[in-house]
C-alpha cells in the first residue's frame, strides 16, 4: 500500500485497509510526505487485518494499526483458490465484528460463519470465508443388553422409539466453479463445479435485464453442465450458481464469464 504527498502540496492523503490479509511482500506499505506544517500529511491505517508491519514511513503523518495481527494465515496454498484458509488459521473470525461487510466471500460462500466454534459467527480476514465441516454427531449411545440401563442410568421403556434425527441445517458446499475449454455463442461450452452433496442446481446468466437460466440435478462431487450452442450471446455475463439440498439449505457462488463468438 502506497500513499505519497508531493512537495508543496497542502492537502492530506490517506489510505485505510480493513479486514484484509497482506503477506509475502518485501514491504507492506510505502508512506511519504514532506516535513513541515504548511504541507499535507500522509497517513496509512490498518484495522482488523493480518499483515507484516514492514515498509517505508517518511515525513509528516503516520502508520497506525488497530486490532491487527502479524501471523502466518495458513493458506491452503494449492488448487484453484490457494488463498483459502486452513483449519486453525489465526485469521478465522478475526474481521471487525462491528462492520457489516460482504454477505458472501470471493467464491460466493455465505459469511460470516462461526469458523472457530466459539458460538459466535464472525467474518474472517481476507477474501475467503472458512467453511467449517459439519459437526460429528457420532453414532449415539449403545443399546444396553436386556435388563441393562442406558448411559444415563435409567432403564429404557419397553416399546420405546428412537429420538428423531436432528434437522439438516447445513448448506451444501459449492466449490471450484469454472468454465470448461472456453464458452462461445456458436459452439456453447461447459460449466464445472463441485458439490459436497446432491442438490438441485440453478445456473443464472445475467446481462442487463436479460437472464438465461439452466436447471440440473447436481451430484456429490464433480459436476459438468453443458451450455447449448446459441444459448448465450457473445458478451460478458454474470453467472450465479445456487445449490439447494433436500432440506432446503442453499449455497451460492458468482463470477463473471465472457462468451466469445
Amino acid at each position: 500500500m502506497a500513499v505519497e504527498v508531493g512537495t508543496g502540496v497542502t492537502a492530506n492523503a490517506s489510505a485505510l485497509l480493513v479486514n484484509s490479509i497482506v503477506r509475502s511482500f518485501p514491504a507492506t506499505y510505502d508512506r511519504k510526505a514532506p516535513v513541515g506544517g504548511a504541507t499535507g500529511n500522509a497517513t496509512i491505517g490498518f484495522q482488523h487485518s493480518n499483515f507484516a508491519p514492514t515498509g517505508t514511513s517518511v515525513g509528516d503523518g503516520s502508520v497506525t494499526s488497530l486490532t491487527s495481527i502479524n501471523s502466518d494465515p495458513k493458506f491452503v496454498g494449492s488448487g484453484t483458490d490457494p488463498y483459502r484458509l486452513l483449519p486453525g488459521s489465526p485469521s478465522i473470525d478475526r474481521a471487525n465484528p462491528a462492520a457489516g461487510g460482504l454477505a458472501v466471500d470471493l467464491l460466493g460462500a455465505t459469511r460470516p460463519r462461526d469458523g472457530d466454534a466459539d458460538g459466535t459467527a464472525r467474518s474472517d480476514q481476507g477474501a475467503y470465508e472458512y467453511q467449517p465441516p459439519a459437526p460429528d454427531l457420532g453414532s449415539g449411545p449403545t443399546a444396553p443388553e436386556s435388563g441393562g440401563t442406558t448411559d444415563s442410568g435409567t432403564t429404557p421403556a419397553p416399546g420405546g422409539t428412537e429420538p428423531p434425527a436432528p434437522a439438516d441445517t447445513l448448506a451444501p458446499k459449492l466449490t471450484s466453479l469454472r468454465l470448461g475449454k472456453g464458452l462461445t455463442r456458436r459452439r456453447g461450452g461447459t460449466i464445472r463445479f463441485s458439490l459436497s452433496e446432491a442438490a438441485r442446481v440453478e445456473l443464472r446468466f445475467t446481462r442487463g435485464k436479460r437472464t438465461v437460466t439452466l436447471r440440473v440435478n447436481g451430484i456429490a462431487g464433480a459436476n459438468t453442465v453443458k451450455v447449448a450452442k446459441r444459448k448465450l450471446g457473445a458478451a460478458a455475463w454474470r453467472l450465479t450458481v445456487v445449490a439447494t439440498d433436500a432440506a432446503g439449505n442453499r449455497a451460492s457462488m458468482a463470477r463473471r464469464v465472457t462468451v466469445r463468438r
